[in-house]
This record gives C-alpha cells, structure tokens and sequence, in this order.
C-alpha cells in the first residue's frame, strides 16, 4: 500500500500584538494508513507567569473539636423527653400498675399494659411475659394489690396466672400467660 501524506496549514494567521513572537508547531497524526501534519500557530505572551507553589497537606486534616455547648439546668429540664410514670422502668411494678390506673375509672382491660411491663423480646426468644415464673410472681402481685383494696380484679381471673391447663387435642400441658388469660380492673375513681 502506498501511503499519502496531507499537509494541512491554517490559512488564518492570529492577530498579534506587536512585541510577541509567533511560532508553529507541527503534530503528526497517524490514523489507520493516513499520515496528516496539523501545523498550528502557538503565542508568546509578554508578561510572565510567576510559579506559584501550592503545597497541599500529605494527611487529611483533622477537625478541630467543637467548643462543649453549656446548657443550663434548667433548659436541661424542658429538653427532657417526658417519661410517663406508668412507663418509668425505675419503679416497681406495681407503683407503675398504680400510676396506670391513677386516671382511669370503670372497667379497664389490662393485658396489654401489663405486657409492656416486660422488655421486647430479642432474635427468637419467647415473650417473657410467656414464662410461667413471671406470670407467679405477677399473680402475687395483684393478689396483694386486691388484699390492699388498692384494686378489683373482675371474676379474680388473675388467680388463672401461672397455672397449668390441658390444651389441644393432644392435651399437651401448658400454663396460663397474659395470652391466655383477660384481666379486667374494676377502677372506682
């Protein structure tokens, strides 16, 4: 194959200010069997170019810590997140079961209630209010709030907490639970 050559020359020619020299540069190009020669006119300008040196840091630069904010005790009070006291997981069970029921009258369901008493179970565990212990020591608890008078357990269903029953065709033995059992408070107030 024979190669061809094209000479390419920019018939305009820059306007340039007197006092600059003009020069040109060639550039070879080659694209598949094609030689082309750009010839392209570069300009001088008159002023120099200081070299600036820019010196950037070899480690990400830390940030500074920010000043502690002083926050007064009183402001402390007003951005506490309020915590009923029937929520509060400082107090018994029992002072929580009494400050439930401080605003309540006639008849109030309490499985729910008493289940949020227990954490929230994690991964596969049962339920901790499922366990036949808790559901003893919770029985004993509203038994002696009812001895007290400070609670009326409608039809005693409370006494049923922790006992064992026969359930199921194969009449497999389990206890009582919250589940299992409706607990109804008679509130007078």
């Amino acid at each position: 194959m024979a190669k061809s050559s094209k000479t390419k020359t920019n018939p305009v020619t820059p306007e340039v200010p007197s006092g600059e020299a003009v020069e040109t540069s060639e550039t070879t190009v080659t694209s598949n069997d094609e030689q082309v020669e750009v010839k392209e006119p570069v300009i001088e300008p008159d002023e120099k170019v200081e070299e600036v040196e820019i010196v950037t840091p070899s480690k990400d630069p830390v940030p500074a810590e920010p000043a502690p904010i002083v926050v007064s005790e009183k402001l402390q009070e007003y951005t506490k997140p309020a915590v009923r006291p029937e929520m509060n997981p400082n107090l018994s069970k029992e002072e929580r079961l009494n400050a439930y029921l401080e605003n309540r009258s006639g008849v109030v369901r309490m499985n729910d209630f008493l289940k949020s008493l227990y954490p929230i179970p994690k991964n596969n565990e049962p339920a901790l209010w499922k366990n036949q212990g808790e559901m003893k020591q919770l029985r004993m608890i509203l038994e002696n709030m009812q001895v007290a008078g400070k609670i009326n357990v409608v039809n005693d269903t409370h006494r049923l907490l922790g006992k064992h029953y026969y359930a199921g065709e194969g009449q497999v033995q389990t206890h009582h639970n919250l589940g299992t059992v409706t607990i109804e408070l008679y509130v007078t107030g």
